[in-house]
């Protein structure tokens, strides 16, 4: 691509965007110069910054790169220009934070020491074994389960309906049964990040937040089988022109996550009409909703998971659920990942202090920052008119900034309260269902460093 063109992002396909921001990323790395700008049109240019017209085009960020791979990728049906968007998107997703990080530090996975995604120590698949097994789970990958085995093999043999899910995780695959059977979502994953994931869950769940039934399984077992023979029949529908190779892309896979369908709509996918009553005409009444995403800020952001909410561009109402019942907990968290590591430790302190920061004319508070980020994404979505603006008064603003507070500050108690013990690893252990044959699970001493952050926090601020 010549750097005097200009590039119309929105008629771009998925591959062309991808050169183009490849390129983009590589003239960074290099140090040449050029940077890829774009205006209000999404029309971009190569351009050196010194003669960039900098009232008409600005230069894109990471972030941006990230939402416009997100959104082409969501409308793709070529799985070869899929697999080189979730290159692109790892790739820019590690940028972002080795820029937050100051460091160019290579990351390695927090659960295993493996220098590739496919896991070749035997050692580390026999502790992986062993992790997977406390999940109810045997050694062979079948699930032990036997009430959620019995539903999963009569949800995929009768399945009559199966899509690749169009919003969230790429690799996410859902199916349903027949009118005895349930709904069940397939996610291809690798050992690690399936470990990332359970670990999470976990932490959650001892928060009371409900998070959805779901197992590892492998592709070699018999329900594992039956699990790539309904993807192949999925391929069919999904990926008419590689189905051959979506079907060898699974059996490259140790492991498939099954995750049992959750109720509730995900907060992207609320109506505009529950949306304006949430945040603009009924405020006082949902205070509870207010409350729990505010614990759920916490804890994203002491885990580092910040792909669902947060004071940055890349939210993902997907990844969280509404439930019709305002008097328990009605959040439903799904797809999270367990980020604490050494090489965010610094990081993950300085926005556990800016959460807890009032906002005033020197300091601005990441809460305040998540909530208006959350609105102004409502705001455009649903095309709010200043007339529909004027319902969110000053009073109704501080009231749901209050709630998100106070869901923020009663997540932190709960949290020292949990570990009175500095160093307790063996009540950490018991919380997130560790074995102790998982020993190369090495998070403990970040994981405890943190936790006396926010005792500190606490001491100071609340």
């Amino acid at each position: 691509m010549e750097s005097s063109s200009y590039y119309q992002i929105s008629s771009l396909s998925l591959n062309e965007w991808i050169s183009l921001a490849d390129q983009h990323l590589e003239l960074q790395n290099t140090g040449k110069g050029k940077y890829l700008y774009i205006n209000k049109k999404s029309v971009a240019q190569f351009l050196y910054e010194e003669t960039a017209n900098k009232e008409c085009f600005s230069k894109i960020t990471l972030n941006k790169i990230y939402k416009i791979t997100q959104k082409k990728l969501e409308n793709s049906s070529n799985i070869d220009d899929e697999e080189k968007a979730n290159k692109l998107l790892k790739k820019v997703k590690l940028k972002i934070e080795e820029i937050k990080s100051e460091t160019v530090e290579k990351l390695s996975s927090v659960f295993f020491p493996v220098e590739v995604k496919k896991i070749e120590n035997e050692e580390t698949i026999l502790n992986f074994n062993n992790y997977i097994e406390s999940r109810k789970i045997d050694n062979e990958g079948n699930i032990i389960d036997e009430e959620m085995s019995i539903e999963v093999r009569k949800t995929l043999e009768e399945a009559f309906t199966f899509i690749r899910s169009r919003a969230g995780t790429v690799g996410v695959y859902s199916f349903s049964g027949g009118p005895d059977c349930g709904d069940i979502k397939i996610k291809l994953c690798d050992a690690e990040e399936v470990a990332s994931h359970i670990v999470a869950d976990k932490f959650f769940q001892s928060f009371g937040f409900i998070t959805p039934h779901y197992c590892a399984l492998k592709t070699t077992s018999a329900l594992g089988s039956l699990v790539c023979t309904q993807l192949k029949e999925l391929a069919r529908v999904v990926y008419p022109k590689n189905s051959e190779k979506f079907q060898s892309k699974i059996e490259d896979l140790n492991y498939i996550v099954v995750m049992k369908e959750v109720p509730g709509t995900a907060f992207d996918q609320l109506t505009k009409d529950i949306v304006e009553n949430i945040f603009l005409n009924d405020v006082f009444n949902y205070k509870n909703i207010f409350f729990c995403l505010g614990k759920m800020i916490f804890l994203d952001t002491f885990i580092k998971n910040k792909d669902r909410l947060n004071w940055e561009s890349q939210n993902n109402g997907n990844y969280f659920l509404s439930l019709n019942n305002l008097n328990s907990n009605p959040i439903v968290l799904i797809d999270h990942d367990f980020m604490i590591q050494k090489v965010f430790l610094k990081n993950i302190k300085n926005d556990l202090i800016q959460l807890f920061e009032i906002q005033d004319k020197k300091k601005i508070s990441l809460l305040s920052k998540t909530f208006d980020n959350l609105l102004n994404g409502f705001r455009d979505k649903y095309k709010w008119t200043s007339k529909e603006m004027e319902n969110l008064t000053k009073v109704k603003k501080d009231f749901i900034k209050e709630a998100l507070y106070e869901g923020v500050s009663q997540a932190a108690r709960e949290l020292v309260s949990m570990f009175l013990d500095k160093n307790d690893e063996s009540h950490l252990e018991e919380i997130l269902a560790l074995p102790a044959a998982l020993e190369q699970f090495s998070i403990a001493k970040e994981f405890f460093e943190l936790v006396e952050v926010v005792r500190k926090i606490i001491e100071e601020k609340l």
